[in-house]
């Protein structure tokens, strides 16, 4: 019988409600039915926090669903991140998300917005996204190379070039250098156009496949 990656999930947490994969798996896919009550994807993650505490993620994911309160305690998106950073300290996706929301505490240590972002890229030093948002924080030492904005903008179009944040930042300093190429303002303005017709398209495709189909005789 063929079965949804939902199904497979809830049925893992059936046979072993102690089984925090299983737990978080459901999560992952939007949650599901586990002996005939619904959990969401929240619940899925609080149910998973219960088993493990310290299972991979679970704190991150559940940040970004908004927090919620665990053992009488109320744990926002900030906190979150917090206790999954002081699980895992080497989580380059907490780190970013810890800067969106403009930094906060990791053991003894305050960060700012600049260095929650400057962190994830010592750890994965191609995170596109977090080379954007350092920019549009001014750029800042990653490594021990200094990286001003506009370099930080090049970093993230040689990892992404479909990045129209990237295009769109780039174009407004003037340009610059992308993979051994000189774009112009102009240049940089016409990359962004052209992904944003790209995405146009395809949404407007997408919209037109899933329409039915009229058949004239």
């Amino acid at each position: 019988m063929w079965r949804t990656d939902a199904q497979c999930f809830a049925k893992a947490a059936e046979a072993d409600s102690k089984r925090v994969e299983a737990w978080a798996y459901l999560a992952s896919v939007g949650g599901g039915t586990v002996k005939g009550k619904h959990y969401s994807s929240l619940q899925c993650y609080l149910q998973a926090i219960d088993v493990d505490s310290r299972f991979p993620e679970v704190w991150l994911n559940l940040g970004m669903l908004g927090g919620a309160t665990v053992s009488g305690k109320v744990y926002g998106k900030v906190e979150c991140c917090e206790r999954e950073l002081a699980i895992n300290p080497k989580c380059a996706r907490a780190w970013y998300t810890l800067g969106t929301e403009g930094g906060g505490t990791v053991g003894d240590h305050k960060y700012t917005q600049v260095q929650s972002y400057v962190r994830p890229l010592e750890i994965e030093p191609t995170y596109s996204l977090a080379w954007t948002s350092l920019g549009d924080q001014g750029g800042s030492v990653v490594n021990g190379n200094k990286y001003s904005e506009i370099e930080c903008y090049q970093r993230t179009l040689e990892l992404d070039p479909a990045c129209a944040a990237a295009w769109k930042n780039l174009a407004v300093k003037g340009g610059g250098r992308v993979n051994g190429s000189e774009y112009s303002h102009v240049d940089c303005a016409m990359q962004l156009t052209f992904l944003i017709a790209t995405e146009t398209y395809k949404t407007f495709r997408a919209l037109a496949d899933s329409q039915p189909q009229v058949i004239s005789l």
